[in-house]
């Protein structure tokens, strides 16, 4: 049998389809690669953005076109977030959400086994559920590894469709975490991503945070480099940016979200952010050790009637 995937979105997203790429090939799968023939196809939506909906759809259209006897499968953010839409899509023979996916190879297998026609399997997210294991050892075409340490989002922003398509913040515990770095070491990794929904929020559900961690995976034999996701500014406090710049493997980089011409339009930057419902304070750009990658958000705040409408066309600010 023979699996193909595709996938949208965040680092997250391609953490998580490698991991899948994994369970399938351990259960005797043929990973293939896109425009080659397969048995399966499996698309890892995003749905940031309308966007990657359409893109989702018009994968999986070309896909059962090309491939009539094949199954489709519709997983991650967009059918969590819009389960109801989602399983109305006749071009895929199972859909599934963000969560639960160890249970992917077991919906498709029913489909294979003509035991099912199609497969809805949309999990909601519940208060109080735990982080979902999915650990790897190798990574095609990498030579860092990326390290999911956290998975949902707490903040409600007013133009962001994360929190429901993510859920509540689950933290990775942190001796799991170490274990698998142990193991990519072993295996000749030298270098890592953390990687995470909302980064910043790491261990709010369990009582540690973000700079222990990365000061418990420096001790890691082997782990030469370590590098963060993307951070939320309000999180680069004095004594946050001191903890981590001792850390030597930390690579001296850290990569805030800001809006576009943030630093630019003072006051008007606050409206925004008021607009938008975002818990952001102002911070000071100041000398640090290493430098700062500064990723900035293209946008205002939609006019929308509806607390998680999709934005398709975003309003720069000028």
């Amino acid at each position: 049998m023979r699996v193909c995937f595709y996938t949208l979105g965040c680092k997250v997203n391609l953490n998580e389809t490698g991991a899948l790429e994994q369970l399938f090939r351990a259960n005797g799968f043929t990973i293939a690669q896109e425009g080659e023939a397969a048995d399966v196809f499996i698309v890892n939506s995003c749905t940031v953005t309308n966007f990657g909906d359409q893109k989702s759809r018009k994968w999986l259209r070309r896909a059962k076109r090309e491939n009539p006897g094949a199954v489709t499968v519709l997983t991650g953010c967009y059918p969590q977030a819009f389960p109801e839409e989602a399983a109305k899509i006749e071009e895929a023979d199972v859909v599934t959400g963000s969560g639960n996916r160890h249970a992917i190879l077991q919906d498709v297998q029913k489909v294979l086994n003509g035991e099912e026609t199609k497969v809805v399997d949309i999990r909601p997210h519940q208060k109080g559920e735990s982080f979902e294991e999915l650990p790897m050892d190798r990574f095609a075409d990498h030579t860092r590894a990326f390290v999911k340490v956290e998975d949902g989002c707490n903040r409600r922003c007013a133009y962001c469709v994360i929190p429901r398509a993510r859920g509540p913040v689950r933290s990775r515990s942190e001796a799991s975490i170490l274990a698998e770095l142990r193991q990519l070491a072993a295996s000749g990794y030298r270098e890592v991503v953390l990687s995470a929904i909302s980064l910043p929020s790491y261990g709010l559900d369990t009582g540690t945070n973000l700079v222990e961690l990365v000061e418990h995976c420096a001790q890691v034999e082997g782990i030469q480099r370590i590098r963060l996701g993307s951070l939320d500014p309000d999180m680069l406090t004095p004594e946050f940016i001191t903890r981590l710049a001792a850390v030597e493997k930390l690579c001296p980089q850290f990569h805030p979200a800001l809006v576009r011409k943030a630093v630019q339009i003072g006051l008007q930057c606050f409206a925004v952010f008021r607009c938008q419902n975002r818990p952001v304070k102002a911070f000071r750009l100041r000398r640090q050790p290493g430098f700062l990658c500064l990723g900035l958000n293209r946008g205002c705040c939609p006019q929308q009637k509806h607390h998680h409408q999709r934005q398709t066309d975003p309003r720069p600010l000028h």
